[in-house]
């Protein structure tokens, strides 16, 4: 038989190791991190949180190979374990997989309703489908309206698209309740700016932009 308390302990000793490299890795101590994985993994061989902070690391030393390596296995062994599929998709998005990513991430999204996915879909589309994530972006803000993150890299994005009178719109009521943060307020102020030095007032910016054309 064995004694339950040494299979506690035995699972402390590898929560710690974990815990540990996840700290380092989240220092940008890297090759530490690594290190303390590979020790949780010598006790606990398979284990997936393990496994996700190696791969981690590898990744960000620049070793592609063994981090796809580990997060191949990792999913292979907890193919429903949101946050790696989450880290293994934007690992995809990083390189030359971006299409396979974006859709592992918009699944995500919606699967577990998680506007961090959401977020990192539209940053996924970003260098290769400007249009699909401007969409991305903005579906996330309706969905997720009182999220701060999601309302902040909003934001940041129709900043990026120079959508002024939209973000004055929406970012003023924003920065007068608990979402407000100095980014925000910038980012107000920097639109208004922008209408200023124009001489064009939101409203009538607005009535502009949206004209008809005859091209």
């Amino acid at each position: 038989m064995v004694d339950p308390s040494n299979s506690e302990r035995h699972q402390e000793r590898v929560a710690l190791r974990v815990q540990l490299a996840t700290a380092y890795w989240e220092r940008g101590q890297y090759a530490v991190a690594q290190e303390e994985a590979q020790r949780a993994l010598s006790l606990a061989p398979g284990d997936i949180d393990a496994q996700q902070v190696l791969a981690l690391s590898h990744w960000s030393q620049g070793d592609r190979a063994s981090a796809e390596q580990t997060f191949a296995q990792a999913i292979q062994a907890a193919p429903d374990h949101a946050e790696l599929q989450r880290n293994w998709a934007w690992f995809q998005c990083s390189g030359d997989q971006w299409a396979s990513g974006a859709l592992k991430l918009k699944a995500l999204s919606h699967a577990v309703a998680s506007p961090r996915s959401a977020l990192m879909h539209a940053q996924c589309l970003a260098p290769n489908d400007v249009w699909g994530s401007a969409q991305a972006f903005h579906s996330a803000r309706q969905r997720w309206p009182n999220d701060e993150v999601v309302a902040r890299i909003w934001a940041e994005q129709q900043w990026r698209e120079r959508e002024l009178a939209r973000l004055i719109d929406q970012i003023a009521p924003l920065n007068l309740g608990p979402f407000a943060s100095k980014r925000t307020q910038q980012l107000e102020a920097m639109a208004k700016q922008a209408f200023a030095s124009v001489s064009i007032a939101p409203d009538d910016f607005r009535t502009w932009s949206e004209e008809p054309t005859d091209e």
